[in-house]
C-alpha cells in the first residue's frame, strides 16, 4: 500500500488539488448566491417599510398683494397616519404672462430636518417681492400676475425614500418619489477594493517593465 502510494503520490496530490479547487468554486457559487438572495430579500422589505410608513404632506398657501409684496402664511399639512421629517422647503414664483421668468428659489433653513407629527401641521411666514427678487423676468402686456410654488421634500420617520411634494397655484398639488438610494453591500466593496489592487499592480508592473524615460 505504502509503495503503491509513494509511486502515484504525484497524481494523488494534482487530483486533491482539482478536487479542493472545485469544492472552493461550489462554495463561492454557493456564496454569491446567497448574498444576492439576502440583498432581494432585504430591498423587498425596504420597499414594503418605506410604502408602509410613506408620509404625506400637504401645502396651503394664505396671503394677500400689498402692492408688489406678497404677505401671508403658508402652511405644512401632515393628514396622514405617519410622521415626516422636512428635508428642504422652498419658495418660489413665476409670471403666468411671462414668456421667461428665472426666479431664485427662497429656502426656509428653519424647517430642515423639521418633525411633523401625524395630522399635525406647521406655519411660516410669507413676505416676498416677486418683481424685485426674480433674476430675470421678460417684459409683456399688461401688469403682471405671479404665481407662486412650495415645494417640499421630506423623508419617513425611518428615512427609507425621500419625497417631494410642490403646490403650484395654477396647477395644484404634485407628488412624485426621489429614487433609491444605493447601498453598496460588502461583497460589492471588498469586489471593488479588490480590483483596484488588481489595477495598480499592473500599472506598477507595466512601469517596471519599461522603466523610467531618458532625454533624449
Amino acid at each position: 500500500m505504502m509503495d503503491w502510494l509513494s509511486q502515484y503520490s504525484a497524481a494523488i496530490q494534482a487530483l486533491s488539488a482539482v478536487v479542493i479547487a472545485l469544492l472552493t468554486s461550489v462554495l463561492i457559487v454557493v456564496t454569491v448566491r446567497y448574498v444576492k438572495g439576502t440583498e432581494a430579500m432585504v430591498r423587498i422589505m425596504e420597499r414594503d417599510s418605506a410604502t408602509r410608513l410613506q408620509p404625506r404632506i400637504v401645502p396651503k398657501l394664505n396671503y394677500e398683494w400689498e402692492g408688489q409684496v406678497a404677505k401671508g402664511m403658508f402652511v405644512l399639512a401632515n393628514p396622514g397616519p405617519n410622521d415626516a421629517v422636512l428635508r428642504q422647503v422652498e419658495l418660489d414664483y413665476y409670471c403666468s404672462r411671462s414668456e421667461n421668468t428665472y426666479s431664485n428659489p427662497r429656502p426656509y433653513q428653519l424647517l430642515t430636518h423639521r418633525f411633523v407629527p401625524a395630522d399635525q401641521e406647521i406655519e411660516c411666514r410669507l413676505e416676498i417681492c416677486p418683481i424685485q427678487d426674480c433674476l430675470y423676468h421678460e417684459s409683456h402686456d399688461g401688469d403682471c400676475r405671479w404665481i407662486l410654488r412650495v415645494r417640499v421634500t421630506c423623508t419617513d420617520a425611518e428615512n427609507l425614500r425621500e419625497h417631494v411634494y410642490s403646490l403650484d397655484e395654477a396647477l395644484g398639488i404634485s407628488h412624485y418619489v426621489m429614487p433609491p438610494r444605493v447601498r453598496t453591500t460588502w461583497f460589492k466593496a471588498r469586489q471593488r477594493a479588490l480590483q483596484n489592487r488588481l489595477r495598480n499592480y499592473a500599472y506598477k508592473l507595466r512601469a517596471r517593465i519599461r522603466g523610467p524615460k531618458r532625454a533624449k
